[in-house]
């Protein structure tokens, strides 16, 4: 009932349903309200559909807009006429009051204190959607729950460009994804769902061959539609419209997104909208668009390093602090160090002055009131940190794996962190695996065993399912094996780099350049 927003008796069908098990109807009396909502929208979509089929004009609109008859169809997209009642007189000649049919959102009640001469009619309700393009809007079960109307040219009373069902029993526009109900399939299937904004554009994408795109559909991103997303898949593709809008809309999304724990990339076209973009560039062009979606962060480097000289001192001031606010919105820690060093590495900055930077950075936004500062603190550590913590972890959860580890002195190599070393120091020296832990804890230091303690917490509480300890430990040491790799070739890059300021070339840093690149690749084929 919560998941799918249905009530007791809607609820027990679906699952009946499922089991295969069979459920007498009921008499219509009985029927739930909610039913009855749901019966009047299906009887509307057909009557739209009707009065679309019969009207040549707004046909050849949408082809010149560039949809097939076949899509026409599949998304049930109708006409209403421009007439003050059709639809309501429709519905009240198969059986439905007009009390119904206004809690369903399809029909007006006339205020009272308006002048007959205003609309010339009798009866006090009137249709809500009058010479619009109709696009009915369905829940995840194909119930049509609700409708977009657009406008088509000129009409007794043009409104906004777009008039939407208002919220009903059965439609909360803040809950609900355009397009879901067929695209939740495809969304599992390619671990990605492709975001747009307005029911165009979702069509003419499902038309081009990405049937994982659903739409907010007149309504901004919210935390209920990100949830519901999160159900099929964590990654999401955001291709709204560019214009000024488009990019704060984008803007806003992207940090719920990613505070929701998303990976996001994001779709940026020559066109004013996705939809356009189809028409003028072709489906193929579109699908290859979609392929070469940027991770965010990805485009806010491209982004800010184009507009910034990074050649001088304030050209690098300047990007480090807008890329730094980007960095602090990312939930994930390792992501989060990720993008730490490859800033360091753009800007030829070392990680521990960027860290202490975005220290001083405050948040635009609140993104989990119950954030802890111990949580805070997580944040600002470099990848080799939070790699190394997490083997800790996985060693504390398996002491049987310690051998794993008595051959990567590297470990030991962590000047910078000098609990991590202390603590890796003790495990290497540790000879009986079977009372590993115990005599660890022995060896170090109330605060030591105060960090073990919280760092095994913090994993366990992540509720993180660990199917192969061994693999994980061995990716972990690959991992922190790079990290060490790549930091000793750029240390090797700026003495090289000094080294011929002075005219004094030093064959062996060359030599030692090689052998490291060459470990660093061997080491990042390694598979496990």
């Amino acid at each position: 009932m919560k998941i799918e927003g249905m009530d007791f008796l809607e609820s027990l069908r679906f699952l009946a349903d499922k089991a295969g098990v069979k459920i007498s109807s009921e008499d219509y009396k009985t029927k739930s309200e909610r039913e009855v909502l749901l019966q009047i929208n299906e009887e509307a979509v057909k009557f739209f559909q009707d009065q679309l089929k019969n009207n040549s004009q707004v046909n050849n609109y949408l082809n010149k807009r560039g949809l097939r008859p076949e899509t026409i169809s599949e998304f049930r997209i109708g006409f209403a006429k421009d007439e003050w009642r059709s639809l309501a007189d429709h519905l009240r000649l198969k059986g439905y009051k007009d009390e119904e049919v206004e809690k369903a959102g399809l029909i007006i009640k006339k205020e009272k204190n308006l002048p007959p001469t205003t609309y010339n009619l009798q009866p006090s309700y009137y249709d809500r959607f009058r010479n619009r393009i109709m696009f009915p809007i369905l829940d995840i079960n194909s119930k049509v729950v609700g409708f977009t109307g657009r406008i088509f040219g000129e009409g007794l009373d043009q409104g906004g460009k777009y008039v939407n069902t208002p919220e009903t029993l059965i439609f909360k526009k803040g809950y609900l994804l355009f397009g879901l109900d067929k695209a939740r399939f495809e969304i599992k299937k390619l671990d990605y769902c492709l975001l747009v904004e307005g029911q165009m554009d979702l069509i003419m994408s499902h038309q081009a061959g990405a049937k994982n795109t659903v739409a907010t559909s007149g309504t901004a991103l919210t935390n209920q539609q990100l949830s519901i997303i999160k159900r099929y898949t964590d990654n999401l593709v955001f291709a709204y419209d560019s214009d000024e809008a488009g990019i704060l809309a984008i803007n806003r999304g992207i940090d719920l997104a990613l505070a929701a724990g998303f990976n996001v990339k994001i779709i940026l076209t020559e066109a004013k909208d996705p939809a356009d973009f189809i028409v003028e560039k072709g489906d193929q062009a579109w699908l290859a668009m979609i392929k070469e979606a940027k991770s965010i962060m990805e485009h806010h480097f491209a982004t800010v390093l184009k507009k910034n000289d990074v050649s001088n001192l304030e050209g690098k001031k300047k990007a480090a602090n807008l890329l730094l606010k980007e960095i602090k919105k990312i939930p994930n820690n390792i992501e989060m160090a990720h993008w730490l060093a490859e800033l360091s590495l753009k800007l030829g900055i070392s990680e521990e002055h960027l860290i202490n930077e975005l220290k001083n950075i405050k948040n635009e936004q609140s993104y989990n009131a119950n954030m802890t500062v111990v949580a805070q603190d997580i944040k600002t550590k470099n990848r080799k940190e939070l790699l190394s913590e997490r083997l800790l972890y996985l060693l504390i959860k398996d002491p049987t794996q310690i051998s794993l580890i008595h051959q990567h002195h590297f470990l030991s190599e962590a000047e910078h962190q000098p609990r991590l070393y202390l603590v890796f120091e003790a495990i290497i020296n540790l000879k009986d695996e079977t009372s590993a832990i115990s005599s660890l804890k022995e060896k170090l230091s109330e605060d030591l065993n105060k960090y073990l303690d919280y760092l095994f917490l913090e994993n366990e509480s992540a509720g993180h399912e660990i199917e192969d300890i061994n693999k994980e430990i061995k990716i972990c040491l690959r991992d922190l094996k790079t990290q060490f790799l790549r930091d000793n070739l750029n240390q090797l890059s700026l003495d090289m780099k000094q080294s011929e300021s002075t005219n004094e070339i030093d064959v062996s840093l060359i030599d030692r350049f090689h052998f490291l690149s060459k470990e660093l690749t061997r080491v990042l084929n390694e598979k496990y």
